[in-house]
């Protein structure tokens, strides 16, 4: 039986092998030829539509429209210095107030403060210059609140100002741009307009402002005024201090021809207040709603007059401070007032700047 199965097996195998004899001999065979006009490659050049693919480096309009904050011909973008742009709808939407609600926006500065007092900021450690419209103006080292209000915008460039804008801190400067008849969209209003708000708070604080500005003709040239006041009445978060301000600024742009703009600004500014001189809100606020105690951390606290005695009497439980100020005798001798050494942290940093080390590490 098993020759008989191994016959039946190569039988049935028998037509797959004709059919791949057969295969092999169609590939050897010729290809007839087909005779036939001669056709010629296609030589002709064939011109495409000319396409330019452009695109937007500020599509959303943030960077500014113009370049006067640097004093060089070059856009925010290609310019080596970095910028926190705040616009004046910025200021009003965020109810940006004062230099405190400023360095929410600009990443690496702080608010200086004087006992109180929010003046300029503190850029990269160091108090930053000010520009008004791009024109140095005197520095407020501490003394005085820096007003807002009257600013369609504000520009604080971290890093040295350029060449044209003269000698200057190498931490960087604010710019502060005033509203004009044309500030906001880079033309002149079509007619005359203006608002007056009055704001108050919970702590005594009345704040009034009206302004106007519109479009006018002088000498045949196009051109614009804008007038802006607010009135500061208020208590503020410390018991004690009153503050009484009055500001105004004045703007006038003429166009002198399609290229020169001749601008004027004036801004007058009266402050009377004090420093921190009672105390805290918050913290009364605190021990009358049942507090169990209430301590303070101060750093480079300056102890003249009777501060010392002061703060002993106080509620506080205890006053920590640093002792980068040399503390006087008396505040040694007991009480509330205890002080950490910074020794260890201004070794260091003197070490890191020997050694050519990144400084800014510290406070990472």
């Amino acid at each position: 039986m098993r020759p008989i199965t191994h016959l039946k097996a190569h039988l049935r195998a028998a037509p797959f092998l004709c059919l791949l004899l057969a295969s092999l001999a169609a590939q050897d065979a010729p290809t007839p030829v087909v005779s036939g006009p001669e056709t010629k490659p296609d030589d002709s050049v064939v011109i495409m539509d000319k396409f330019v693919a452009t695109g937007e480096t500020d599509p959303n309009g943030f960077a500014p429209h113009d370049n006067n904050v640097f004093g060089l011909d070059k856009s925010a973008l290609d310019t080596p210095r970095s910028l926190s742009a705040v616009s004046g709808d910025m200021i009003e939407k965020f109810n940006i107030s004062n230099m405190t609600d400023l360095e929410r926006f600009t990443p690496s500065s702080f608010t200086s403060f004087s006992f109180g007092v929010q003046s300029g900021l503190s850029i990269r450690g160091d108090s930053s210059d000010m520009y008004y419209n791009s024109m140095k103006m005197i520095n407020n080292a501490n003394n005085l609140p820096t007003p807002l209000g009257p600013s369609d915008g504000v520009t604080i460039v971290r890093g040295p100002p350029s060449a044209a804008y003269g000698e200057g801190l190498v931490g960087g400067y604010t710019d502060f741009r005033p509203k004009s008849a044309r500030a906001s969209t880079g033309e002149y209003l079509k007619e005359v307009e203006g608002k007056i708000t009055f704001t108050t708070d919970s702590v005594g604080g009345k704040i009034a402002t009206a302004e106007a500005g519109g479009p006018l003709t002088i000498f045949g040239k196009k051109a614009g005024f804008y007038v802006y006041d607010q009135d500061t009445d208020s208590d503020t978060w410390y018991i004690g201090q009153h503050v009484r301000d009055e500001t105004f600024q004045g703007t006038l742009t003429i166009d002198l021809s399609p290229t020169v703009r001749f601008e004027a600004s004036l801004r007058f500014y009266n402050h009377n207040g004090t420093g921190i001189a009672g105390w805290n809100r918050v913290t009364q606020a605190l021990i009358d709603n049942g507090a169990a105690e209430v301590s303070a951390y101060v750093t480079h606290g300056v102890m003249s007059g009777a501060a010392v005695e002061r703060v002993n009497s106080s509620i506080l439980k205890e006053l920590v401070m640093t002792d980068s100020i040399s503390p006087p005798e008396r505040a040694l001798e007991g009480g509330k007032i205890r002080y950490v050494s910074c020794a260890k942290l201004i070794g260091e940093a003197i070490r890191r700047i020997a050694n050519e080390e990144s400084v800014s590490k510290l406070f990472d």
